[in-house]
């Protein structure tokens, strides 16, 4: 085999079920690499500050932290104080956080690297 050129770069990719998946993903790559710059990102601003909070609150229960803990840290002086806590909406919040950063952990962020399809006209799905 030749030697590649001085900084090329190889890319092998699976033809599995997520091939085109994969060749998307590798153009943006590319185009990254060739131009220094990258596609705008497809999340919305909520989208990354869920994302950003799932993670920091998943992190801190992994660390040993309760809920009122991870929700002092997310939320500052909007926790309440006391009794008013458990049936507070920011307990609700933290706790569906910590359960979205679990499910991220446990494979679902492949789901975020794969974009939403969309389907050729006259061909929608019910």
């Amino acid at each position: 085999m030749g030697q590649a050129a001085p900084g090329a770069v190889a890319l092998v990719l699976p033809l599995d079920q997520l091939f085109e998946d994969r060749i998307d993903t590798a153009r943006r790559l590319h185009r990254l690499l060739v131009s220094g710059r990258g596609t705008p990102s497809t999340f919305t601003a909520y989208r990354r500050r869920r994302l950003r909070l799932a993670l920091r609150a998943l992190d801190g229960t992994l660390n040993g932290a309760d809920y009122r803990a991870v929700a002092e840290v997310l939320f500052g002086d909007r926790v309440p104080r006391g009794a008013a806590w458990r049936d507070d909406s920011l307990r609700g919040q933290v706790i569906r956080l910590v359960r979205y950063g679990l499910d991220l952990m446990r494979g679902g962020y492949l789901e975020l690297l794969r974009p939403e399809r969309r389907q050729p006209k006259g061909r929608r799905l019910p």
